[in-house]
């Protein structure tokens, strides 16, 4: 045999040595990869529900658009203010997040709007029917975001700013208490009009 053939030869043995390992290899290395454990799937994270305390005065601001005159007075829960001559705001809650949260406040609040009797007089002859008493907003109102949940009146903007205990005695400047919870006010009861009927509820 010459040097040349024998030199194919060995290259021939080579080769087949190559691919026989090859061939055992491929499987083995197909079952080390179906043992593998897939990787874990992430699952999102469900937010947790806040919860708030009930406080028992909401502080409020408002707005005389005519005037561009703020002002800010504290109410007491389930009592009623009359702000100008025909604004009655009454918060029925107002709840705050604990101090280890994200600061937020939220008030409750029903809002109404009494018409004047002069005013009704001439809505009378010129033909308008409508009440003479009309909701100004009824609902959750947040200091946080105070377009979220805005009233709509040509004249006055409120919104909710804090809410806070009973310790100190509300400060009502801007706004006179008609009602509360039984208790007269700094004026007599009577002059609240009755609230509309058709309102949300908390």
């Amino acid at each position: 045999m010459t040097r040349r053939n024998k030199l194919r030869k060995a290259s021939w043995l080579a080769l087949a040595c190559l691919t026989a390992l090859c061939l055992t290899a491929v499987p083995a290395l197909a079952q080390q990869q179906d043992q593998i454990a897939p990787p874990p799937q992430i699952q999102p994270a469900q937010p947790q529900p806040v919860e708030m305390t009930d406080m028992d005065v909401a502080v409020l601001r408002s707005l005389d658009k005519t005037y561009a005159r703020t002002s800010t007075f504290e109410v007491p829960v389930g009592q009623t203010v009359k702000f100008g001559e025909t604004l009655f705001i009454r918060p029925q809650a107002c709840r705050k997040t604990p101090p280890t949260k994200q600061p937020e406040s939220a008030a409750f609040l029903q809002i109404w709007e009494h018409v004047l009797p002069d005013v009704a007089q001439k809505k009378k002859k010129d033909g308008d029917d409508k009440k003479d008493t009309r909701w100004v907003f009824s609902g959750w109102m947040f200091a946080s975001s105070p377009a979220l949940s805005a009233m709509d009146h040509p004249v006055f903007d409120v919104w909710v700013i804090d809410c806070k205990k009973s310790d100190t005695k509300a400060s009502s400047a801007g706004a006179v208490v008609v009602s509360g919870d039984g208790s007269s006010g700094d004026s007599a009861s009577d002059e609240e009009p009755p609230a509309p009927s058709d309102a949300k509820s908390e």
